[in-house]
């Protein structure tokens, strides 16, 4: 079974996804940050480690580039997007990205496997895009309302002299 695993979160998650897979062998790329490529090589001769040439984030554009260029062309098994949570929130760009290599499960911290689908992924995205400004104005709105009800209770506590303090 061909598997790519894309290290987005710390070498122990990537140790502990290796020994969960039953070790980490020729059939096994992992994809990774220049900085790290030296590590990853020694600690698995023989995986194939595959460098991320960009620094910061992965993107989903630049992740379908590398897929285009021939180093992930051809289509993995499984794509493993370790994660440093349960649910994989957080790891939006990388799951976003990781479809244009094959069916992606997330390897969280609990050390379980846990698919995702094109479809949640999608919706969690754009709720995240829909939602974070309506929250936002949520959240303003409440305050304006609460500052409007306090001053009206305030103005009608020094109108009938039941201010605080006040005997």
């Amino acid at each position: 079974m061909k598997t790519l695993i894309i290290r987005s979160a710390s070498m122990e998650r990537l140790d502990a996804c290796a020994a969960a897979l039953g070790g980490v062998g020729s059939e096994t790329d992992i994809l990774t940050h220049a900085h790290l490529i030296q590590g990853i090589t020694n600690n698995y001769p023989a995986a194939a480690v595959v460098e991320y040439p960009h620094t910061g984030d992965f993107s989903p554009a630049r992740m379908a580039r590398l897929a285009r260029m021939g180093k992930l062309a051809r289509r993995y098994d499984k794509v493993v997007v370790l994660t440093g949570n349960l649910s994989g929130a957080g790891y939006m760009n990388v799951l976003r990205g990781a479809f244009c290599f094959g069916p992606v499960e997330i390897y969280n911290i609990n050390g379980e496997f846990r698919p995702k689908s094109r479809v949640a992924v999608a919706g969690e995205f754009w709720g995240r895009i829909i939602l974070s400004p309506a929250l936002f104005f949520a959240t303003i709105l409440a305050f304006a309302i609460g500052g409007v009800v306090l001053l009206g209770c305030a103005g009608d506590n020094a109108q009938r002299g039941t201010w605080p303090g006040k005997k």
